[in-house]
């Protein structure tokens, strides 16, 4: 191993290839954390340069290059084991700024930028004449902006725009590329024409000369996988997704497989569609990386134990020690498949049972679970009978309802959810896997685990200040879920746009519009009115525009309102209530719950449907 700290000008004035495997992550660095500091920091450099104070060599950090075998006829190269952010953005950055020398007096400024981006003795159209050659999903892109061949005359806007349309994924090389063009053009034109070209030469300099990079050029005995590894294991930004997809396709390359076709048939999706399996999705207080869900997900169904969401690189590791027999390519195949099934999960019709069973799952923030449901459905997919698959999902539903109004832990949910993947290891059809589950819920015993009675959930139902002890969220799924099942086949099917407001029919501030009964001892009754204030009974939706306008108006002012605007079956059965206190409320939690019986049942209790 050969380690130097070398100048940009070092770096890149000999004619090689710095390739970066189609392993690696795509490009990901963006404006806030990565392109706007290193701005800044060539800006600062350039011009405490034009004023004559001194500068310091401004360090970008350190890049890993692993020795390649290379065709005579081709040029020397490198594959960039560590640092290709560093080294793309630096090309995207002077790329951009040659755009800004398109005048013939600038032909020395545009050469000096050439020899850093391109290699002069490749052809013209030959990929070898970058300097730098990302990894695959980017290089569509970086090459129609990079170009500096015939085409070279496009207009910026054009050549962005042409770089958009073949852009792979986010497109992030094309909002670098248009980022450094845009603050490049307003910093050498603030000064004005004269100033201009001085501000142009002194801002090359300082790329050629006063920015350094550590450069560690691994011999023929050293691990570049266990370097890379090391590199990246702690405090770094790469996710154990990329972590597992470059130890894979290391392992591929060592099994002699085409790495673009391996990359094309398993990987590319991932990649391509960035946009769903890099989003932050929430998991509990943390918001993670979809991709990362899924692997921890994906390593629970293939352990059939917990997986640690902390290590995941390494639990992914063991796993494929554990298998020795299998391959990289059959690694990457199971990867998919479950993928696969991990992203129809969230894709069916939200209006089905279950589309509504997976948006509710959400809403009760149950991940739990979502490894026992990947596992059923990677082992029985088109095979999973609908009507099983049904039953299944209400039974689930109504553990995970009755548990939550009854305010259980689910702080042992892991546990029993690993047990019901022990389930799909010993029965072989979704109709047995469902009788199975079932029977496994309705066996649990220890409060921790037990699924609720009807006359447990009840009392809890009567007895909980929903408002107070749910989120509005959870509150929200609960009563759209009655409003559904109010809805009839005579009923206009009504699509609920938009978030709905949890409402207080008996207002929190009844005191000030809503007086008590004279007749009656006021500090008993008050008791008694502060106790169903936030029962379901008390409880319904309304929009945000029309509940303020009726928050604390008295029962005349708002039982007309509410039959005026609100197309809900939910209020239209207020309409009857010609007057709204106590005992109303009580009759209407009561009611509320034979709904949610019947939509959350318990197989030896009362209620069917679960729709």
């Amino acid at each position: 191993m050969k380690a130097d700290s070398i100048t940009i000008q070092d770096f890149f004035h000999t004619e090689r290839r710095h390739l970066v495997p189609l392993y690696q992550r795509p490009y990901v660095w963006n404006r806030e954390d990565q392109w706007e500091p290193l701005w800044d920091d060539l800006r600062q450099l350039a011009e405490r340069t034009l004023a004559g104070r001194p500068t310091r060599p401004h360090f970008l950090g350190a890049i890993v290059l692993d020795q390649i075998k290379t065709a005579i006829r081709d040029l020397p190269a490198r594959l960039v084991i560590d640092g290709q952010q560093r080294l793309t953005t630096l090309q995207l950055l002077m790329g951009a700024l040659r755009e800004h020398f398109a005048a013939p007096s600038d032909e020395c400024l545009r050469r000096r930028l050439d020899r850093l981006t391109c290699n002069e003795d490749a052809g013209p159209t030959s990929e070898q004449r970058f300097k730098v050659w990302p990894t695959n999903l980017d290089r569509p892109a970086f090459a129609s902006l990079m170009d500096t061949g015939s085409d070279s005359k496009r207009s910026t806007a054009s050549r962005i725009e042409a770089a958009r349309e073949v852009a792979v994924g986010d497109g992030r090389v094309v909002d670098a590329y248009a980022y450094f063009h845009d603050v490049l053009g307003k910093w050498l034109g603030e000064a004005g024409v004269d100033a201009a070209a001085l501000r142009g030469t002194t801002l090359i300099d300082v790329l050629r000369q006063r920015l350094n990079l550590v450069v560690i050029d691994l011999g023929d005995d050293d691990e570049a996988q266990v370097i890379f590894e090391t590199l990246n294991a702690r405090g770094t930004p790469l996710l154990p997704a990329d972590l597992v997809k470059n130890y894979l396709f290391h392992a591929a390359e060592a099994d002699r497989l085409d790495l673009d076709a391996t990359y094309e048939k398993y990987w590319r999706p991932f990649d391509k569609d960035a946009a769903y399996w890099r989003k932050e999705v929430r998991q509990g207080r943390l918001y993670r990386p979809q991709i990362d869900v899924f692997l921890q997900h994906f390593l629970t169904v293939a352990t059939r134990d917990e997986v640690s969401a902390a290590h995941l690189f390494s639990e992914f590791k063991e796993y494929a020690a554990k298998h020795p027999k299998r391959s990289a390519e059959d690694h990457l195949r199971e990867l998919q498949s479950y993928a696969g099934v991990y992203r129809s999960l969230s894709d069916a019709e939200p209006e089905s049972r279950r589309g509504l069973f997976f948006t509710r799952l959400s809403v009760m923030e149950t991940s739990t679970l979502v490894p026992f449901l990947l596992g059923l459905f990677q082992r029985f997919g088109a095979r999973a009978h609908t009507s099983d698959v049904d039953t299944l999902l209400v039974d689930l539903e109504s553990f995970l309802v009755r548990r939550m109004v009854g305010r259980l832990t689910s702080k042992n949910y892991n546990r029993l959810f690993l047990e019901l993947l022990a389930v799909l290891d010993r029965v072989d059809s979704s109709k047995a896997v469902a009788a199975e589950v079932r029977r496994v819920l309705l066996e649990q015993s220890a409060e921790s685990q037990l699924w609720p009675s009807d006359r447990e959930f009840g009392h809890a139902w009567r007895e909980l200040p929903a408002y107070r002890a749910l989120s509005r969220a959870r509150l929200r799924m609960i009563l759209e879920a009655i409003e559904a099942a109010y809805r009839t086949d005579l009923s206009e099917q009504i699509v609920l746009r938009g978030k709905l407001t949890v409402e207080h029919l008996l207002p929190q501030a009844w005191r000030e519009r809503w007086p008590l009964p004279k007749e009656v001892d006021a500090a008993e009754a008050g008791e008694r009115r502060d106790s169903c204030l936030h029962r379901f009974g008390n409880l319904t939706l309304l929009t945000k525009k029309l509940n303020p306008t009726i928050s604390n108006s008295d029962w005349a002012t708002k039982h007309p309102r509410i039959a005026e605007h609100s197309a809900l079956a939910l209020n239209r059965r207020l309409q009857r209530e010609t007057s709204w206190d106590e005992s109303a409320i009580e009759r209407r939690t009561d009611e509320l719950l034979q709904m949610a019986l019947a939509l959350w049942p318990r197989p030896d209790g009362v209620g069917g449907g679960g729709s």
